[in-house]
């Protein structure tokens, strides 16, 4: 709105109005036009990396598992009197019978990264970044041959990774 007009030209939309700390215009001698802001009081800081563990089900011992749950003496949570107590050494039982015949690896989740990156990929990245590296250091035809196809390589891995990823994503929609 100016001095001259009470028509409203521009919003502001926002999906979560609790989060807009302040707003209005902003005055210009250039127009007549009033410019106008929002100030958003949320941080969305940098998602961090992050370990996780990962179960390999397809690569368990059921039989090993279903027999060491029989044999195992059970009675410390069925007599137990606290419920949380009992329920705390059912899960620790539970999950140490589990550890000791299911496979499993520590994993990094990186949140940013695209769904296809794999370590594979990071890994041929870095020879990549090496060679170059070396190839600006030396300026030599064998390094420039040499970061060529660490770069082909690498360019090949990311391609082969997409179109994996691609044609799963297929299969689990059809």
């Amino acid at each position: 709105m100016t001095k001259t007009s009470r028509t409203l030209i521009d919003i502001i939309a926002c999906t979560c109005p609790a989060d807009v700390k302040s707003s209005g215009t902003v005055t210009s001698s250039l127009s007549d036009h009033n410019g106008i802001y929002a100030c958003i009081g949320k941080y969305y800081g940098r998602n961090k990396s992050y370990k996780r563990e990962i179960w390999l089900f397809d690569r368990a011992n059921w039989d090993d598992i279903n027999k060491d749950i029989v044999e195992d003496d059970w009675s410390d949570v069925t007599e137990n009197d606290n419920v949380n107590h009992a329920c705390e050494i059912l899960t620790n039982k539970y999950l140490k019978i589990l550890k000791r015949h299911i496979p499993n690896k520590t994993v990094t989740i990186r949140s940013k990264d695209k769904p296809w990156m794999k370590n594979i990929i990071r890994k041929a990245q870095r020879r990549r970044n090496r060679a170059y590296k070396t190839f600006k250091i030396s300026n030599t035809e064998g390094h420039w041959h040499e970061y060529t196809q660490a770069r082909n390589k690498c360019n090949e891995e990311i391609s082969k990774a997409k179109k994996g990823y691609e044609d799963d994503l297929a299969q689990k929609l059809l």
